[in-house]
């Protein structure tokens, strides 16, 4: 029988007789090996293709979820700071207020105080020899859960309305002897950001700059 042959150093066919002889049968076996072999086509099936979909869909779901859930987080616990800040501001107001005022006294349930302190914006009010002072008072509206502050007839929030105030006592005392007034704020309360809500417990005590002699 003949048979080709081609080389790769001069890449020509080359033709003779086969010098082995073949069954039919090994040649049938070689040709479906070689058809078989060439027929195979490289790519995905339509079921790998949706799983892989499938799989995908998974991962993206719940990395969207995860991510919108640190965004929402980061959001209330930016809003909490903000109202957190409003209530220290509120407290440092207060407390400023009596450590730089005179003649201090609270009410008979200790929801209120008061101070005289330096008024800056009345004429002459940017020398300590001419200026004129006001009374200040400090009070807690349990009906809103709020502390206002009164200047004359003028009444202001000094809370956030975020802020809830449940409990606040304000205890002046000046009867001791040879010692500065001392003011004690106990406050109690929860603030909500949001669909957060935190309780809080603020206690602080602050003595009158002013001496008394």
């Amino acid at each position: 029988m003949l048979f080709y042959k081609f080389t790769k150093e001069n890449k020509t066919w080359i033709s003779g007789l086969n010098p082995r002889r073949t069954s039919c049968g090994e040649k049938n076996r070689g040709s479906q090996t070689k058809s078989g072999m060439s027929n195979v086509s490289k790519g995905f099936t339509l079921i790998e293709l949706l799983v892989s979909i499938a799989l995908f869909s998974i991962v993206i779901v719940i990395i969207l979820g995860a991510v919108l859930t640190i965004t929402d987080a980061n959001r209330k616990a930016r809003s909490l700071m903000t109202v957190m800040n409003n209530l220290n501001f509120s407290v440092d107001a207060m407390t400023r207020s009596f450590k730089t005022g005179d003649n201090p006294s609270d009410s008979v349930l200790n929801t209120c105080f008061q101070t005289s302190e330096i008024d800056y914006r009345a004429p002459g009010g940017d020398s300590a020899a001419t200026a004129t002072t006001r009374v200040v008072r400090y009070c807690w509206d349990d009906g809103e859960g709020k502390i206002t502050k009164q200047v004359g007839s003028t009444i202001s929030d000094l809370t956030s309305p975020d802020i809830n105030i449940t409990s606040a006592t304000f205890d002046v005392r000046t009867s001791d002897t040879n010692k500065q007034p001392l003011l004690f704020i106990n406050l109690q309360g929860e603030v909500q950001a949001g669909t957060v809500t935190s309780a809080f417990t603020i206690q602080t005590a602050v003595s009158q700059s002013k001496l008394e002699i």
